[in-house]
């Protein structure tokens, strides 16, 4: 399989997933499930610990994405460079450890919900995801430094529709495997309640948005048609409306 395949045709193709499962989701009436079942079995102090480590990941991600230039140029201090790369990896193992709690819940049963299956494979495939990328940090002094001329470059591409797989070829096999499986988590994840806060958005602004326009249309539709059948009545029978 080539390059070309694993990360063009690939990302594009679970984008493409993601948005049919939100779709499919939508159309058969699907409600989002209460937060109250999703609890993780913990404290919350590490629930807490949890949210705030996967958004420092994220948020982490879309800035190295976003502003690569920047953060190569912010990192240039040691100082900066060494409190960069600590705090993405303590965010790394946090997230690590929730990923291995969800994977333990599923391997015994004791997930709630109907999408179970989609659940677990959800929750292995984010295991392999963020264990390859801390061990990336571990293996490879500065990853994350070389990664905004790599993979950063790489997702830009991706972005504007002029994919560019040749940043990839240098890198080392740990981020290609973060990458496929960051891939197949985007591919995934709409089958799981992890998309159920994507649904409430939609159905929202379905509601708020679309719900007065589509009224709106409707009476306009009608009041056309009242316009159409009176022109019509007129030109064909003219004297019913003189009298």
């Amino acid at each position: 399989m080539s390059d070309h395949v694993r990360f063009v045709v690939a990302p594009l193709a679970a984008l493409v997933v993601f948005g049919a499962a939100v779709v499919i989701r939508l159309r058969n009436g699907e409600r989002p499930e209460p937060r109250s079942v999703h609890v993780t079995p913990a404290g919350p102090l590490f629930r807490g610990m949890l949210r705030w480590n996967a958004i420092g990941l994220v948020v982490g991600h879309l800035l190295m994405v976003i502003w690569p230039d920047r953060l190569l140029s912010w990192t240039r201090d040691l100082q900066r460079l060494i409190a960069f790369e600590a705090g993405f990896f303590v965010c790394g193992v946090v997230a690590l450890l929730g990923a291995v709690v969800a994977v333990r819940r599923r391997a015994l049963g004791t997930a709630e919900g109907d999408r179970f299956v989609a659940s677990a494979v959800f929750a292995w495939l984010m295991l392999l995801t963020i264990g390859s990328g801390a061990y990336v940090a571990v293996a490879h002094r500065w990853a994350l430094v070389w990664s905004l001329v790599t993979v950063s470059r790489y997702a830009r591409s991706l972005l504007t529709l002029q994919p560019d797989v040749t940043p990839l070829e240098s890198v080392p096999f740990a981020i290609r495997l973060h990458i496929l499986a960051s891939v197949a988590v985007v591919g995934l994840v709409g089958f799981t309640h992890y998309a159920d806060g994507v649904l409430r958005f939609l159905r929202r602004w379905g509601l708020e948005v679309c719900g007065p326009v589509a009224t709106l249309a409707h009476r306009e539709w009608h009041a056309l048609q009242a316009r159409i059948v009176r022109s019509g009545r007129n030109l064909l029978w003219p004297e019913e409306e003189e009298e």
